[in-house]
């Protein structure tokens, strides 16, 4: 009985200790200043350093345009093609379009070159046809009975000591919506005309890869080019060529337009010190290049001898996000009597360090320079993208005339698939500018999507 009593009393009293073991630990604890951190060296706090202040001018620059690309690029993008990883996609695609173990493979494509006629295509490719190494590559298009162009190129690697490749190239292309609004750095897009252009080439190049991204390329080549003033395109009310020689846009038509045959031989090497990724991105580039040219149907008059290149700084800011400065000059001039045929000028427009706000080979003249600052960045495992802004122009023979009133801006953003270096996807937005001394407002805009060859 005694024991049946103190039970629940013990119980109770157990209730009470705890009750006032949870009663004090939830009180309120009477407050007390922290301890100041004692001053050892007797020092004031050195505060933030420039680096830490400077940082945030480019934060607060590039900010609205990094939310752009964050969420209205990369992300919408990342989110579709992480959902076709998941669902493997390109599982069903690859063995749909490849055969051979994936080594072979005939896939369709499509680019839009706005301010251009779009085309449709074909991209076949061999990898080790025959032998281990050997690499096939072919291409059509077709943007209308008057839009053909095709290609066939072919690799071979020498020696696997030093990397030689020999690669072989012929293309064959007719199109009536070339672009010709005149030549020096004060050409107007108001006064662009179409013209007709037609050539076969064909081209061999030995490639002797030496030291990461370093090589040494010589290229040797022929190629028959053809043109007529009555062109068109079927996306612009542009007038041909003809008209405007007619109406008095221009005193005549270009040097070189009656046609020639171009026999060519070039040598190019490029320094590049940047390891292959995931290693961090930093380092430079140097890329030089010379060309010599003649009119296989004029060989004494019609010659010249084109040089220039490319000196780029990279710097990795983190997960492989590269700050990049391009400058390039390219640079001709005539080694005999007669002009250098306008297409084989220093022509500026279409490619990502010439002024990729205007059309190809918009800007024609005997020199050009031009200075880029990109900003690229990973979207996905396969793809890039990128944020750039160029300033530069062509000028008259050797930068003759240069003035910074005469230099164009072009800027604008832009995708890229990543790995298969002979083709590729491509989305760019991007806009060109007048002269600075005509205003500087804009006067090209620049829209392409689809695959593209990369060849040589």
């Amino acid at each position: 009985m005694l024991l049946l009593l103190a039970a629940p009393a013990a119980v109770r009293a157990q209730d009470v200790a705890e009750a006032s073991v949870q009663a004090e630990q939830t009180a309120p604890r009477p407050a007390t200043e922290r301890r100041a951190v004692p001053d050892y060296d007797g020092r004031p706090d050195p505060g933030p350093t420039p680096e830490e202040v400077l940082i945030w001018i480019p934060r607060i620059l590039f900010g609205p345009i990094h939310l752009v690309l964050e969420y209205l690029v990369r992300a919408p993008v990342g989110a579709l093609l992480t959902a076709a990883e998941r669902e493997e996609w390109y599982l069903f695609l690859a063995d749909f379009f490849t055969w051979n173990r994936r080594q072979a493979g005939l896939v369709p494509t499509a680019f839009f070159d706005f301010g251009f006629a779009p085309s449709v295509g074909l991209y076949f490719f061999w990898n080790d046809l025959g032998a281990e190494g050997h690499m096939l590559r072919g291409t059509a298009s077709f943007g209308g009975v008057d839009f053909l162009r095709a290609s066939v190129w072919d690799r071979v690697l020498l020696s696997r000591v030093g990397r030689v490749e020999w690669s072989t190239r012929v293309e064959a292309s007719t199109r009536p919506d070339r672009v010709f609004q005149g030549l020096g750095p004060l050409s107007d897009q108001d006064d662009r005309p179409r013209f007709r252009h037609s050539f076969v080439e064909g081209a061999g190049r030995r490639d002797i890869h030496l030291w990461r991204g370093s090589r040494v390329s010589v290229q040797v080549g022929i190629g028959w080019q053809s043109y007529d003033p009555d062109g068109y395109a079927p996306v612009s009310d542009d007038p041909s060529l003809a008209t405007a020689v007619q109406n008095g846009t221009f005193p005549g038509l270009p040097p070189g337009f009656d046609g020639y045959v171009a026999y060519r031989q070039r040598i190019e090497l490029r320094l590049d010190t940047r390891e292959v990724a995931p290693a961090p991105r930093h380092g430079v580039k140097l890329e030089v290049m010379a060309e010599q040219g003649v009119d296989l149907t004029s060989a004494v008059d019609r010659r010249w001898v084109r040089y220039g290149g490319v000196a780029s700084a990279f710097v990795d800011i983190a997960n492989e996000r590269v700050i990049s400065l391009h400058v390039l000059a390219d640079l001709v001039d005539p080694l005999g009597a007669a002009e250098v045929p306008f297409l084989e000028q220093a022509t500026l427009g279409a490619s990502m360090l010439r002024m990729p706000g205007f059309l190809q080979n918009q800007l024609i003249g005997r020199s050009a320079a031009v200075a880029t600052i990109r900003y690229s960045y990973p979207v996905w495992v396969f793809l890039d993208g990128s944020l750039f802004v160029s300033a530069g122009n062509v000028f008259d023979a050797r930068f003759a005339g240069f003035d910074p009133e005469l230099l164009r801006l072009a800027w604008g953003f832009g995708l890229a698939s990543l790995g298969d270096r002979d083709h590729g996807f491509e989305l760019t937005l991007a806009f060109g500018t007048e002269p600075f001394a005509s205003g500087a407002e804009i006067e090209s805009v620049r829209l392409t999507v689809g695959g593209q060859a990369g060849f040589f």
